[in-house]
């Protein structure tokens, strides 16, 4: 065997070890984590979220998943249905148990 082939055989093997490390993250990351904030270091788990709608009423919903950020007053809500709900950090209380 030629010494050509076998760096082009490494660099192919890496680069598919690559692509499925990250499909697994990708993965991971909505299926495995589930209900926490993707790369929060403190791994806050929220189970429901109490949210004001347009008729100023609050409304129950059960968290699939989170996300907020560092630099923003906004947060997103997946809903167990997989909807997703974008909001004011205001008009949010998420509650652990």
């Amino acid at each position: 065997m030629k010494r050509g082939q076998t760096i082009v055989e490494l660099i192919v093997v890496v680069a598919i070890i690559a692509i499925i490390v990250a499909v697994i993250f990708e993965f991971g990351s909505k299926h495995i984590v589930g209900n926490k904030q993707i790369i929060d270091f403190n791994r806050q788990k929220f189970e429901v979220a109490y949210v004001l709608g347009d008729d100023n009423k609050w409304e129950k919903v059960k968290i699939k998943a989170w996300k907020d950020w560092e630099n923003s007053d906004s947060i997103q809500i997946v809903r167990e249905d997989g909807s997703y709900l974008y909001t004011h950090l205001r008009n949010v209380k998420l509650e652990s148990r």
